[in-house]
């Protein structure tokens, strides 16, 4: 059912309606070349939120993310942003993937 003012009577053009994405709040902290260094930012980090490493290929090179989350709010990715900022980790930024 549709919600608005869009009154679609009378109308000659054809609308495609998506349904939404799903998608996930997190706070990435960083992304490193040794895994080793990854592991260390996340036991320092691990504190402020639950974590995870993940692996991406980025131009040929494989690329090891921190990230905190998944956040379940907007509000909540901010907490966890000020709490990583708070560890001096000020390059971290929020993302939603």
């Amino acid at each position: 059912m549709f919600r608005g003012a869009v009154n679609f009577e009378n109308c000659n053009k054809i609308y495609t309606i998506l349904a939404p994405i799903e998608t996930s709040i997190w706070v990435q902290i960083g992304a490193f070349h040794s895994k080793t260094n990854a592991s260390n930012v996340l036991g320092k980090v691990s504190g402020i939120g639950s974590g995870q490493i993940s692996q991406v290929d980025v131009d040929g090179q494989v690329l090891h993310r921190v990230r905190l989350g998944p956040a379940t709010s907007v509000e909540m990715a901010d907490d966890l942003l000020d709490g990583v900022f708070g560890l001096g980790f000020t390059g971290a930024r929020i993302v939603v993937d």
